[in-house]
C-alpha cells in the first residue's frame, strides 16, 4: 500500500510540473475564435420559418452568446417563442481546429437532435455551415451587419441547385 501511495504522489506531481511547462497550445484556437469576437453578447429579435406542414411562422428569438474555455469555443444559446411557446430552443458550440482549417459547429435542439458540422467564416461579417439531408443540404448564413444587426437565413438546397428560403431572423444587440 505505501508503494502504492508512492506511486500516486509521483504520478501527481510529475503531471503538474509537465503542465506547468509545457506552452500553452490554445493559441490558434483563439486567435480563430477571436474574428467571431463581433458575435459575443445578448440579440434580440424577430424572425419566421415555414413548419413542416409548410405554413409560415412567426417568432421572437434570442440569442445569448459567450466565450468559454479560456476563449477557445462560443456558446451559443438560442430560443425562439411564439405566442408565449417555445418553437426553438438550440444550443451551439462553435470551435476551431487547427489541424483541419477549419471551424466545427456542433448544435443541440431540444428534441434532441443533434450534429457536427463545418463551419466557415467566409469575411470577417459572414459566417455559414451546412448540414447535410437527403437529396441535398441545408445551408445557414449569419451576416453581422453595421449598427448591431444580425440576420441570419436558413435554405433548403436541393441536388440540381434549386434553393428555398425556410428560416430568416433579424436580431439586434440588446
Amino acid at each position: 500500500m505505501r508503494l502504492f501511495l508512492i506511486f500516486l504522489t509521483s504520478l501527481f506531481y510529475t503531471m503538474a510540473y509537465t503542465q506547468q511547462e509545457m506552452p500553452p497550445t490554445n493559441t490558434a484556437h483563439k486567435k480563430a475564435l477571436n474574428a467571431l469576437a463581433a458575435m459575443a453578447g445578448g440579440w434580440e429579435g424577430d424572425g419566421w420559418m415555414y413548419t413542416p406542414q409548410r405554413e409560415k411562422a412567426t417568432f421572437r428569438q434570442t440569442e445569448k452568446i459567450q466565450f468559454k474555455l479560456d476563449s477557445t469555443v462560443l456558446l451559443i444559446q438560442g430560443r425562439g417563442t411564439s405566442e408565449r411557446k417555445v418553437v426553438h430552443d438550440a444550443l451551439g458550440i462553435l470551435s476551431y481546429d487547427p489541424e483541419a482549417g477549419h471551424y466545427w459547429m456542433r448544435s443541440y435542439l431540444a428534441t434532441g437532435r443533434s450534429g457536427q458540422y463545418e463551419a466557415r467564416l467566409k469575411d470577417e461579417n459572414l459566417l455559414e455551415w451546412e448540414i447535410p439531408v437527403p437529396g441535398g443540404k441545408i445551408l445557414y448564413v449569419i451576416n453581422l451587419q453595421e449598427d448591431d444587426k444580425w440576420n441570419e437565413k436558413g435554405f433548403m438546397i436541393m441536388e440540381d441547385g434549386q434553393r428555398f428560403p425556410f428560416l430568416e431572423m433579424n436580431l439586434v444587440r440588446k
